[in-house]
């Protein structure tokens, strides 16, 4: 494994090992106003509570491992979650883009937080300062980390599911 792949994976490592450590915290910010708590009232429908995702967005950017590109996709994410509210009003349930974790991209993710310092680079490409990296997590599901390298070190700037197993 060449240096430049196994920085890499310790910024991937780091960060799933840091999304464990706080993932508890983070899921209490309360990103859709109505969608549960004591607050929830049945004549209301969901929205994004952007006061909330700013609040969420900040402790990603304060983890150090993630760029300004991971940041706004999730602004422009929050964006689009409150039209399809507005377009499809909604209060039962979990609110639609809301229903999984949206870090590691599943509803199942347990098993992976709790083995994050097990997860292993699969594969990497190089174009420039970014690369696409394939990560295999602990239960064999693999997410796919786009990164670019900034004066600081390589930063995440997305992560997709690859639905492989």
């Amino acid at each position: 494994m060449s240096p430049e792949v196994k920085n890499i994976e310790q910024v991937i490592v780091n960060f799933l090992i840091w999304y464990k450590n706080n993932e508890s915290k983070l899921s209490k910010i309360q990103l859709v106003n109505n969608a549960s708590g004591l607050s929830y009232d049945s004549t209301k429908f969901y929205s994004v509570n952007f006061d909330e995702t700013e609040k969420y967005l900040s402790a990603f950017n304060a983890s150090g491992f993630v760029s300004i590109d991971y940041l706004n996709y999730w602004r422009d994410y929050f964006k689009k979650a409150d039209v399809d509210f507005k377009k499809n009003p909604e209060n039962d349930g979990p609110p639609a883009n809301f229903d999984y974790d949206l870090v590691m991209r599943s509803q199942d993710t347990e098993e992976d937080l709790k083995n994050a310092d097990k997860t292993k680079i699969a594969e990497t490409q190089f174009t420039n300062n970014t690369a696409i990296t394939k990560a295999k997590l602990f239960s064999g599901h693999t997410l796919n980390f786009t990164l670019t390298k900034q004066q600081s070190g390589w930063k995440i700037d997305k992560i997709e599911n690859t639905i492989t197993r």
